[in-house]
């Protein structure tokens, strides 16, 4: 924005200084291009409130039709999906990835994922809340929408991986004679050192580096 509007005081831009700024980006994503829109309609809001301008500019200008191609997300073929399959396998967080790759979910579903979503006398998981990272924050919460609360079944594959994962540990805290044995328990499918959710952060480098 600044290389664009910095020499402009912001009482001195109208729509149609937006309107043309937003028009040369085309070759961004639509995403993008929201979220230019977005932050200039947040800026302008702030200036009307500290009595700066008197009216927003941002508002009703149009986004104008990203040119950017949309990538298309082809399945995995079934040596690909073997090849997974191996290296999860030999992966500390394995099964994440089987689960990843057997249900489809989201990786904020998948952090989510507690033992009592997961019925092994039936079969089935209950995808119920999701959690994730901003700005360094953890939280916990239902999953982005009605719909996405559900029920996957579990194949055998799947089903003997997560019972291999331990419900509880032992963790040693303190040094010498004052290091002591704390019984850990993992509430969470996939847990961070403590048992409790793992950040999304931390499971991607744990998984991909």
């Amino acid at each position: 924005l600044n290389p664009y509007f910095g020499h402009f005081s912001i009482a001195s831009i109208h729509k149609a200084d937006i309107q043309r700024f937003l028009n040369s980006k085309i070759a961004m994503s639509e995403s993008m291009l929201h979220k230019l829109r977005l932050t200039l309609n947040l800026i302008f809001e702030d200036a009307c409130d500290n009595d700066i301008i008197y009216k927003n500019p941002c508002k009703n200008v149009k986004l104008p039709n990203s040119t950017q191609t949309k990538s298309i997300i082809e399945p995995y073929t079934a040596k690909q999906t073997l090849t997974v399959i191996r290296y999860a396998k030999t992966n500390p967080l394995g099964p994440s990835i089987l689960i990843l790759l057997k249900c489809g979910l989201r990786r904020s579903e998948l952090l989510g994922l507690r033992w009592q979503d997961i019925d092994f006398e039936n079969n089935l998981i209950h995808i119920r809340q999701a959690v994730t990272e901003t700005n360094g924050i953890l939280s916990c919460s239902k999953t982005k929408s009605e719909y996405s609360v559900r029920t996957l079944p579990m194949d055998s594959e799947l089903k003997e991986a997560l019972e291999r994962i331990p419900r509880k540990v032992t963790r040693y805290k303190g040094k010498g004679k004052s290091r002591v044995s704390v019984t850990v328990i993992n509430n969470y499918v996939i847990s961070d050192y403590n048992g409790k959710a793992m950040r999304p952060s931390n499971w991607e480098r744990r998984v991909y580096y």
